[in-house]
């Protein structure tokens, strides 16, 4: 309040975005989250009615790897995430997901993102005898029930969310990692998609500054969640100026709140926004597509949708 701030990003967790929605709702200032777990803006009502955020919902990649698995008919699938709330809120999902698809959870398991082994939570999902695997994790740890997996023998299909889509992950997991499917924001592989798609533009034009700045092949789908921030304030700059009201007043933080919430068609490196009342996210089937992981680089393959 001191600094008259009239937007606040942040942060990347849903706990201290959640803290951060507190806090913006009862100074009246607009919330832009970068977590993904949908519970950062849902349900529309309270504090929330000040929060946003620009990552997709696990619901719309969960989605993505339920129709994949249909489409390489798997039966039975074994889970694996963070003993969180990152790990817990995908087995939701996946379990959401799967209602009435006709595919079996046959395990459940979880660990510590610090832990240095996972070999008996492995060795209960191999027990199970499934046909594909969800490890529901984020970053570099994601690599340890990978790896161990492949070192027990594990010949199903592996799954990952999109939070394994980091380069540190590929060189960590190695060649543990070959095959694995993961939904991710199209800006991973802006090159290699369809000249059609809407976000291969901004997606080229964002992994240029940032690999020409942070070095060769460092582009993630992390900081590209920060960019798309800026461009949904900037599209709301001038709508809340529209208004008459004057930045650095509560005025103002009003309309910029009600700009973000009526945003259409703005194109982000992770898709096409289209908010209102009911949907503080806004994303859609074009802010997701599938890939695998293939001599150590990320491949788009549209069959895979």
């Amino acid at each position: 309040s001191e600094e008259n701030v009239d937007v606040m990003v942040g942060s990347s967790v849903t706990p201290g975005s959640l803290g951060m929605v507190d806090v913006g709702a009862e100074m009246k200032v607009p919330v832009i989250s970068l977590a993904g777990n949908a519970v950062v803006v849902e349900p529309q009502e309270g504090a929330k009615l000040w929060a946003f955020k620009t990552p997709q919902n696990d619901a719309l990649m969960a989605a993505a790897i339920r129709n994949n698995m249909l489409k390489q008919g798997v039966k039975t699938v074994a889970y694996i995430g963070f003993a969180d709330a990152y790990g817990t809120g995908w087995l939701n999902e996946l379990e959401k997901a799967l209602d009435g698809s006709g595919i079996e959870i046959v395990a459940k398991e979880s660990y510590a993102r610090n832990d240095t082994s996972v070999t008996g939570q492995v060795m209960k999902m191999l027990a199970a005898k499934p046909d594909a695997v969800l490890i529901g994790t984020a970053g570099t740890p994601g690599a340890l029930p990978q790896r161990e997996l492949i070192q027990r023998g594990f010949k199903g299909i592996s799954y990952h969310t999109h939070g394994s889509a980091n380069q540190d992950l590929l060189r960590v997991c190695g060649k543990a990692c070959e095959g694995v499917i993961l939904p991710v924001g199209p800006v991973v592989v802006a090159e290699q998609l369809d000249d059609s798609h809407p976000s291969k533009a901004v997606g080229l034009e964002y992994s240029k500054l940032y690999n020409d700045k942070f070095g060769e092949n460092t582009v993630n789908s992390f900081g590209a969640h920060m960019w798309d921030a800026s461009t949904l304030i900037n599209s709301a700059i001038p709508k809340a100026l529209e208004t008459g009201a004057k930045p650095g007043t509560e005025e103002f933080r009003v309309a910029m709140r009600d700009a973000l919430e009526n945003h259409q068609e703005v194109v982000g490196v992770h898709g096409v926004y289209n908010t209102s009342k009911e949907d503080h996210t806004g994303l859609d089937e074009r802010a997701r597509v599938v890939i695998k992981i293939q001599d150590g680089k990320w491949v788009y393959d549209p069959d895979l949708e």
